[in-house]
């Protein structure tokens, strides 16, 4: 199990920012029937932690050396200008009581499509809401592209090998992926490189007739 450990946190509001100025990052715990917690972690640690830790895994968060709680993290905001983490949410577990939670897809394999008739992968969806208890929650979910021959192939929701102990939320008949054909100016390039080896070939067996002519 993955452990996090963090202080309580007293300053609150713009007030943060003189925590984010000496490198911690405001956080807070929260869930069904619990208390809120205003919570502090160090960002660089936490970057490292993140990175090991991911989004889906269930993590033991110990605040000032307490007995640690089962969380998720919920969500990660982020300075959308310089693209660094500002404040973390995270979700407390309640035993026994399922979640609702986001799991990646992951993309696998090789397509037909792809391989011979130069299409390309068009992915409609990358997460997918499922509800189950936090236990059973998996990081990611995979998707085999390999069945995907012809551009007239569809990989739904309904066609993902999930277990059974996870309910999917999402609509089943939701399309997952698909291979779009190449570009008009791909294909014409491809028409054009064609036709000028197919009239090189013409000229070559031109210029041996003529030879032969000659020869003759």
């Amino acid at each position: 199990m993955l452990v996090l450990k963090t202080k309580s946190r007293i300053l609150l509001g713009k007030k943060t920012r003189s925590l984010r100025k000496k490198g911690i990052l405001p956080a807070c715990v929260y869930g069904h029937g619990k208390e809120n917690k205003n919570i502090e972690v160090n960002k660089i640690f936490f970057q490292k932690f993140y990175k090991q830790a991911g989004a889906d895994n269930l993590l033991d968060l110990i605040i000032d050396n307490q007995k640690p709680i089962k969380v998720l993290i919920q969500n990660i905001q982020k300075d959308p200008d310089k693209d660094q983490i500002i404040h973390i949410d995270f979700y407390q577990i309640k035993k026994g009581e399922k979640i609702t939670h986001s799991i990646k897809l992951n993309f696998i394999g090789e397509a037909k499509a792809i391989k011979e008739l130069n299409g390309s992968l068009v992915k409609n969806v990358n997460f997918v809401e499922v509800k189950c208890l936090p236990e059973d929650l998996i990081s990611e979910i995979d998707v085999d592209i390999s069945r995907l021959n012809s551009f007239e192939d569809v990989i739904y929701l309904k066609d993902l090998k999930i277990p059974s102990n996870i309910e999917i939320l999402d609509k089943l008949d939701e399309v997952i992926a698909v291979i779009a054909p190449p570009k008009r100016e791909e294909v014409k390039v491809v028409e054009e490189e064609v036709k000028e080896g197919e009239a090189e070939m013409k000229e070559e067996k031109t210029k041996e007739e003529k030879i032969k002519e000659i020869n003759a």
